[in-house]
C-alpha cells in the first residue's frame, strides 16, 4: 500500500481519472474495507490502467473475521463453538438468498463479511472436529456426502445457468456455499483416520508444498503484477508460442515476488508467534 499509494504518485503514475479515483478512495484499501467500500460505492472501482487493487477485497473479510472470530472462540466451549459455526454457515446463506429476493445487486450478495462467512464458517468447524479423535470419525462420514451434495449442486448450477458467473444471482447465491463444501471435503478427507491415499499423495507434491508456503504473496501480488505485464507484453498479439511464454513470465514473476516477500518480510514477522503461548484444548 505504502508503495502503490505513497511512492509511485511521486514519478507521476497516476495521470488518468480511473487511477485518480483509486487514489481518492485509498481509505477503503488501508482500512481493510475494500469489500465494504465496492458495496457503497455500488462498483468495483479498485481496478484502472495499469493498477489493479480488486483482489484486496478478500483479504479485508479475512481481517474482519479474524477481529470477531477470536472473541467468540474464548468465551464458548467446543459445543458452543460447533454451534456458533453451523448458525454463521445457516445466516450466511439465507442472508445472500433474501438478498437475491430482495432484487439487490450482485455485489450487495458478493461482498460484504456477513455474506461470506458460510465459507470461513465451514473451515472452522473442519478445524474444531479434527481436534478430537471422535470428530474426525464424524468429519472423515460427513465429508463423503458433503463432496457428493457439493459436487452435485454444483454440476445443476452448471448446466442450469450455463457455467459459474459472478454476473449469474443464483451462482452468487449458492456457488460460495457449495464450494466451500468441497474444499472442506478435500480436507477432512486427508486428515481422517482412514484418508483418501491418492489425494494425500496429490497434496504432498513438493510444488504445491511450495506453492502452499508461497501462497498469501501469490495472492497478493499476482493481481498487481498481471495489468503491467499485459501492458509489455499484450497478449491479443502473441501467437499461441507467444500467450506460453506470457503464462511463464506471469507465473515466475509471480512467484519469484511471494519468495522475495516470504523471506524478506513475512517470515520475520511469523517469528513471533513463538512469544505467545497457546493455551491447553477446552474439552466440553
Amino acid at each position: 500500500m505504502a508503495t502503490v499509494f505513497l511512492v509511485l504518485p511521486l514519478f507521476g503514475l497516476f495521470t488518468t481519472d480511473g487511477l485518480r479515483l483509486i487514489q481518492s478512495r485509498q481509505l477503503w484499501l488501508w482500512s481493510h474495507l475494500t469489500n465494504l467500500g465496492f458495496v457503497y460505492h455500488r462498483k468495483v472501482w479498485a481496478s484502472s490502467d495499469w493498477l489493479d487493487l480488486t483482489h484486496l477485497w478478500s483479504l479485508a473479510v479475512e481481517e474482519q473475521f479474524y477481529l470477531f472470530w477470536p472473541v467468540i472462540v474464548y468465551f464458548l466451549p467446543n459445543r458452543g463453538l460447533k454451534i456458533a459455526c453451523a448458525g454463521c454457515i445457516a445466516i450466511s446463506f439465507l442472508l445472500r438468498f433474501s438478498l437475491w429476493q430482495l432484487g439487490m445487486r450482485n455485489g450487495a450478495l458478493y461482498f460484504p463479511t456477513p455474506c461470506r462467512l458460510d465459507g470461513l464458517a465451514i473451515g472452522a468447524l473442519v478445524a474444531i472436529l479434527s481436534r478430537d479423535t471422535g470428530g474426525l470419525v464424524r468429519l472423515s462420514g460427513m465429508a463423503r456426502w458433503a463432496a457428493g451434495a457439493a459436487i452435485a449442486g454444483l454440476g445443476v448450477l452448471i448446466l442450469a445457468r450455463g457455467g459459474l458467473s459472478f454476473a449469474d444471482k443464483p451462482t452468487v447465491v449458492f456457488g460460495p456455499l457449495l464450494v466451500s463444501l468441497l474444499a472442506a471435503s478435500a480436507i477432512s478427507s486427508v486428515t481422517g483416520p482412514t484418508p483418501a491415499t491418492w489425494l494425500v499423495s496429490v497434496l504432498r507434491n513438493d510444488f504445491l508444498r511450495m506453492s502452499g508456503k508461497y501462497s498469501y504473496g501469490l495472492y497478493l501480488f499476482h493481481g498487481l503484477l498481471l495489468k503491467p505485464l499485459v501492458i509489455l507484453m499484450p497478449p491479443d498479439g502473441l501467437s499461441k508460442l507467444g500467450n506460453l511464454g506470457f503464462i511463464c513470465v506471469f507465473a515466475l514473476s509471480s512467484y519469484g515476488a511471494a519468495f522475495a516477500s516470504w523471506h524478506l518480510f513475512e517470515k520475520h514477522w511469523l517469528k513471533l508467534k513463538t512469544s505467545f503461548d497457546y493455551r491447553p484444548q477446552r474439552v466440553s
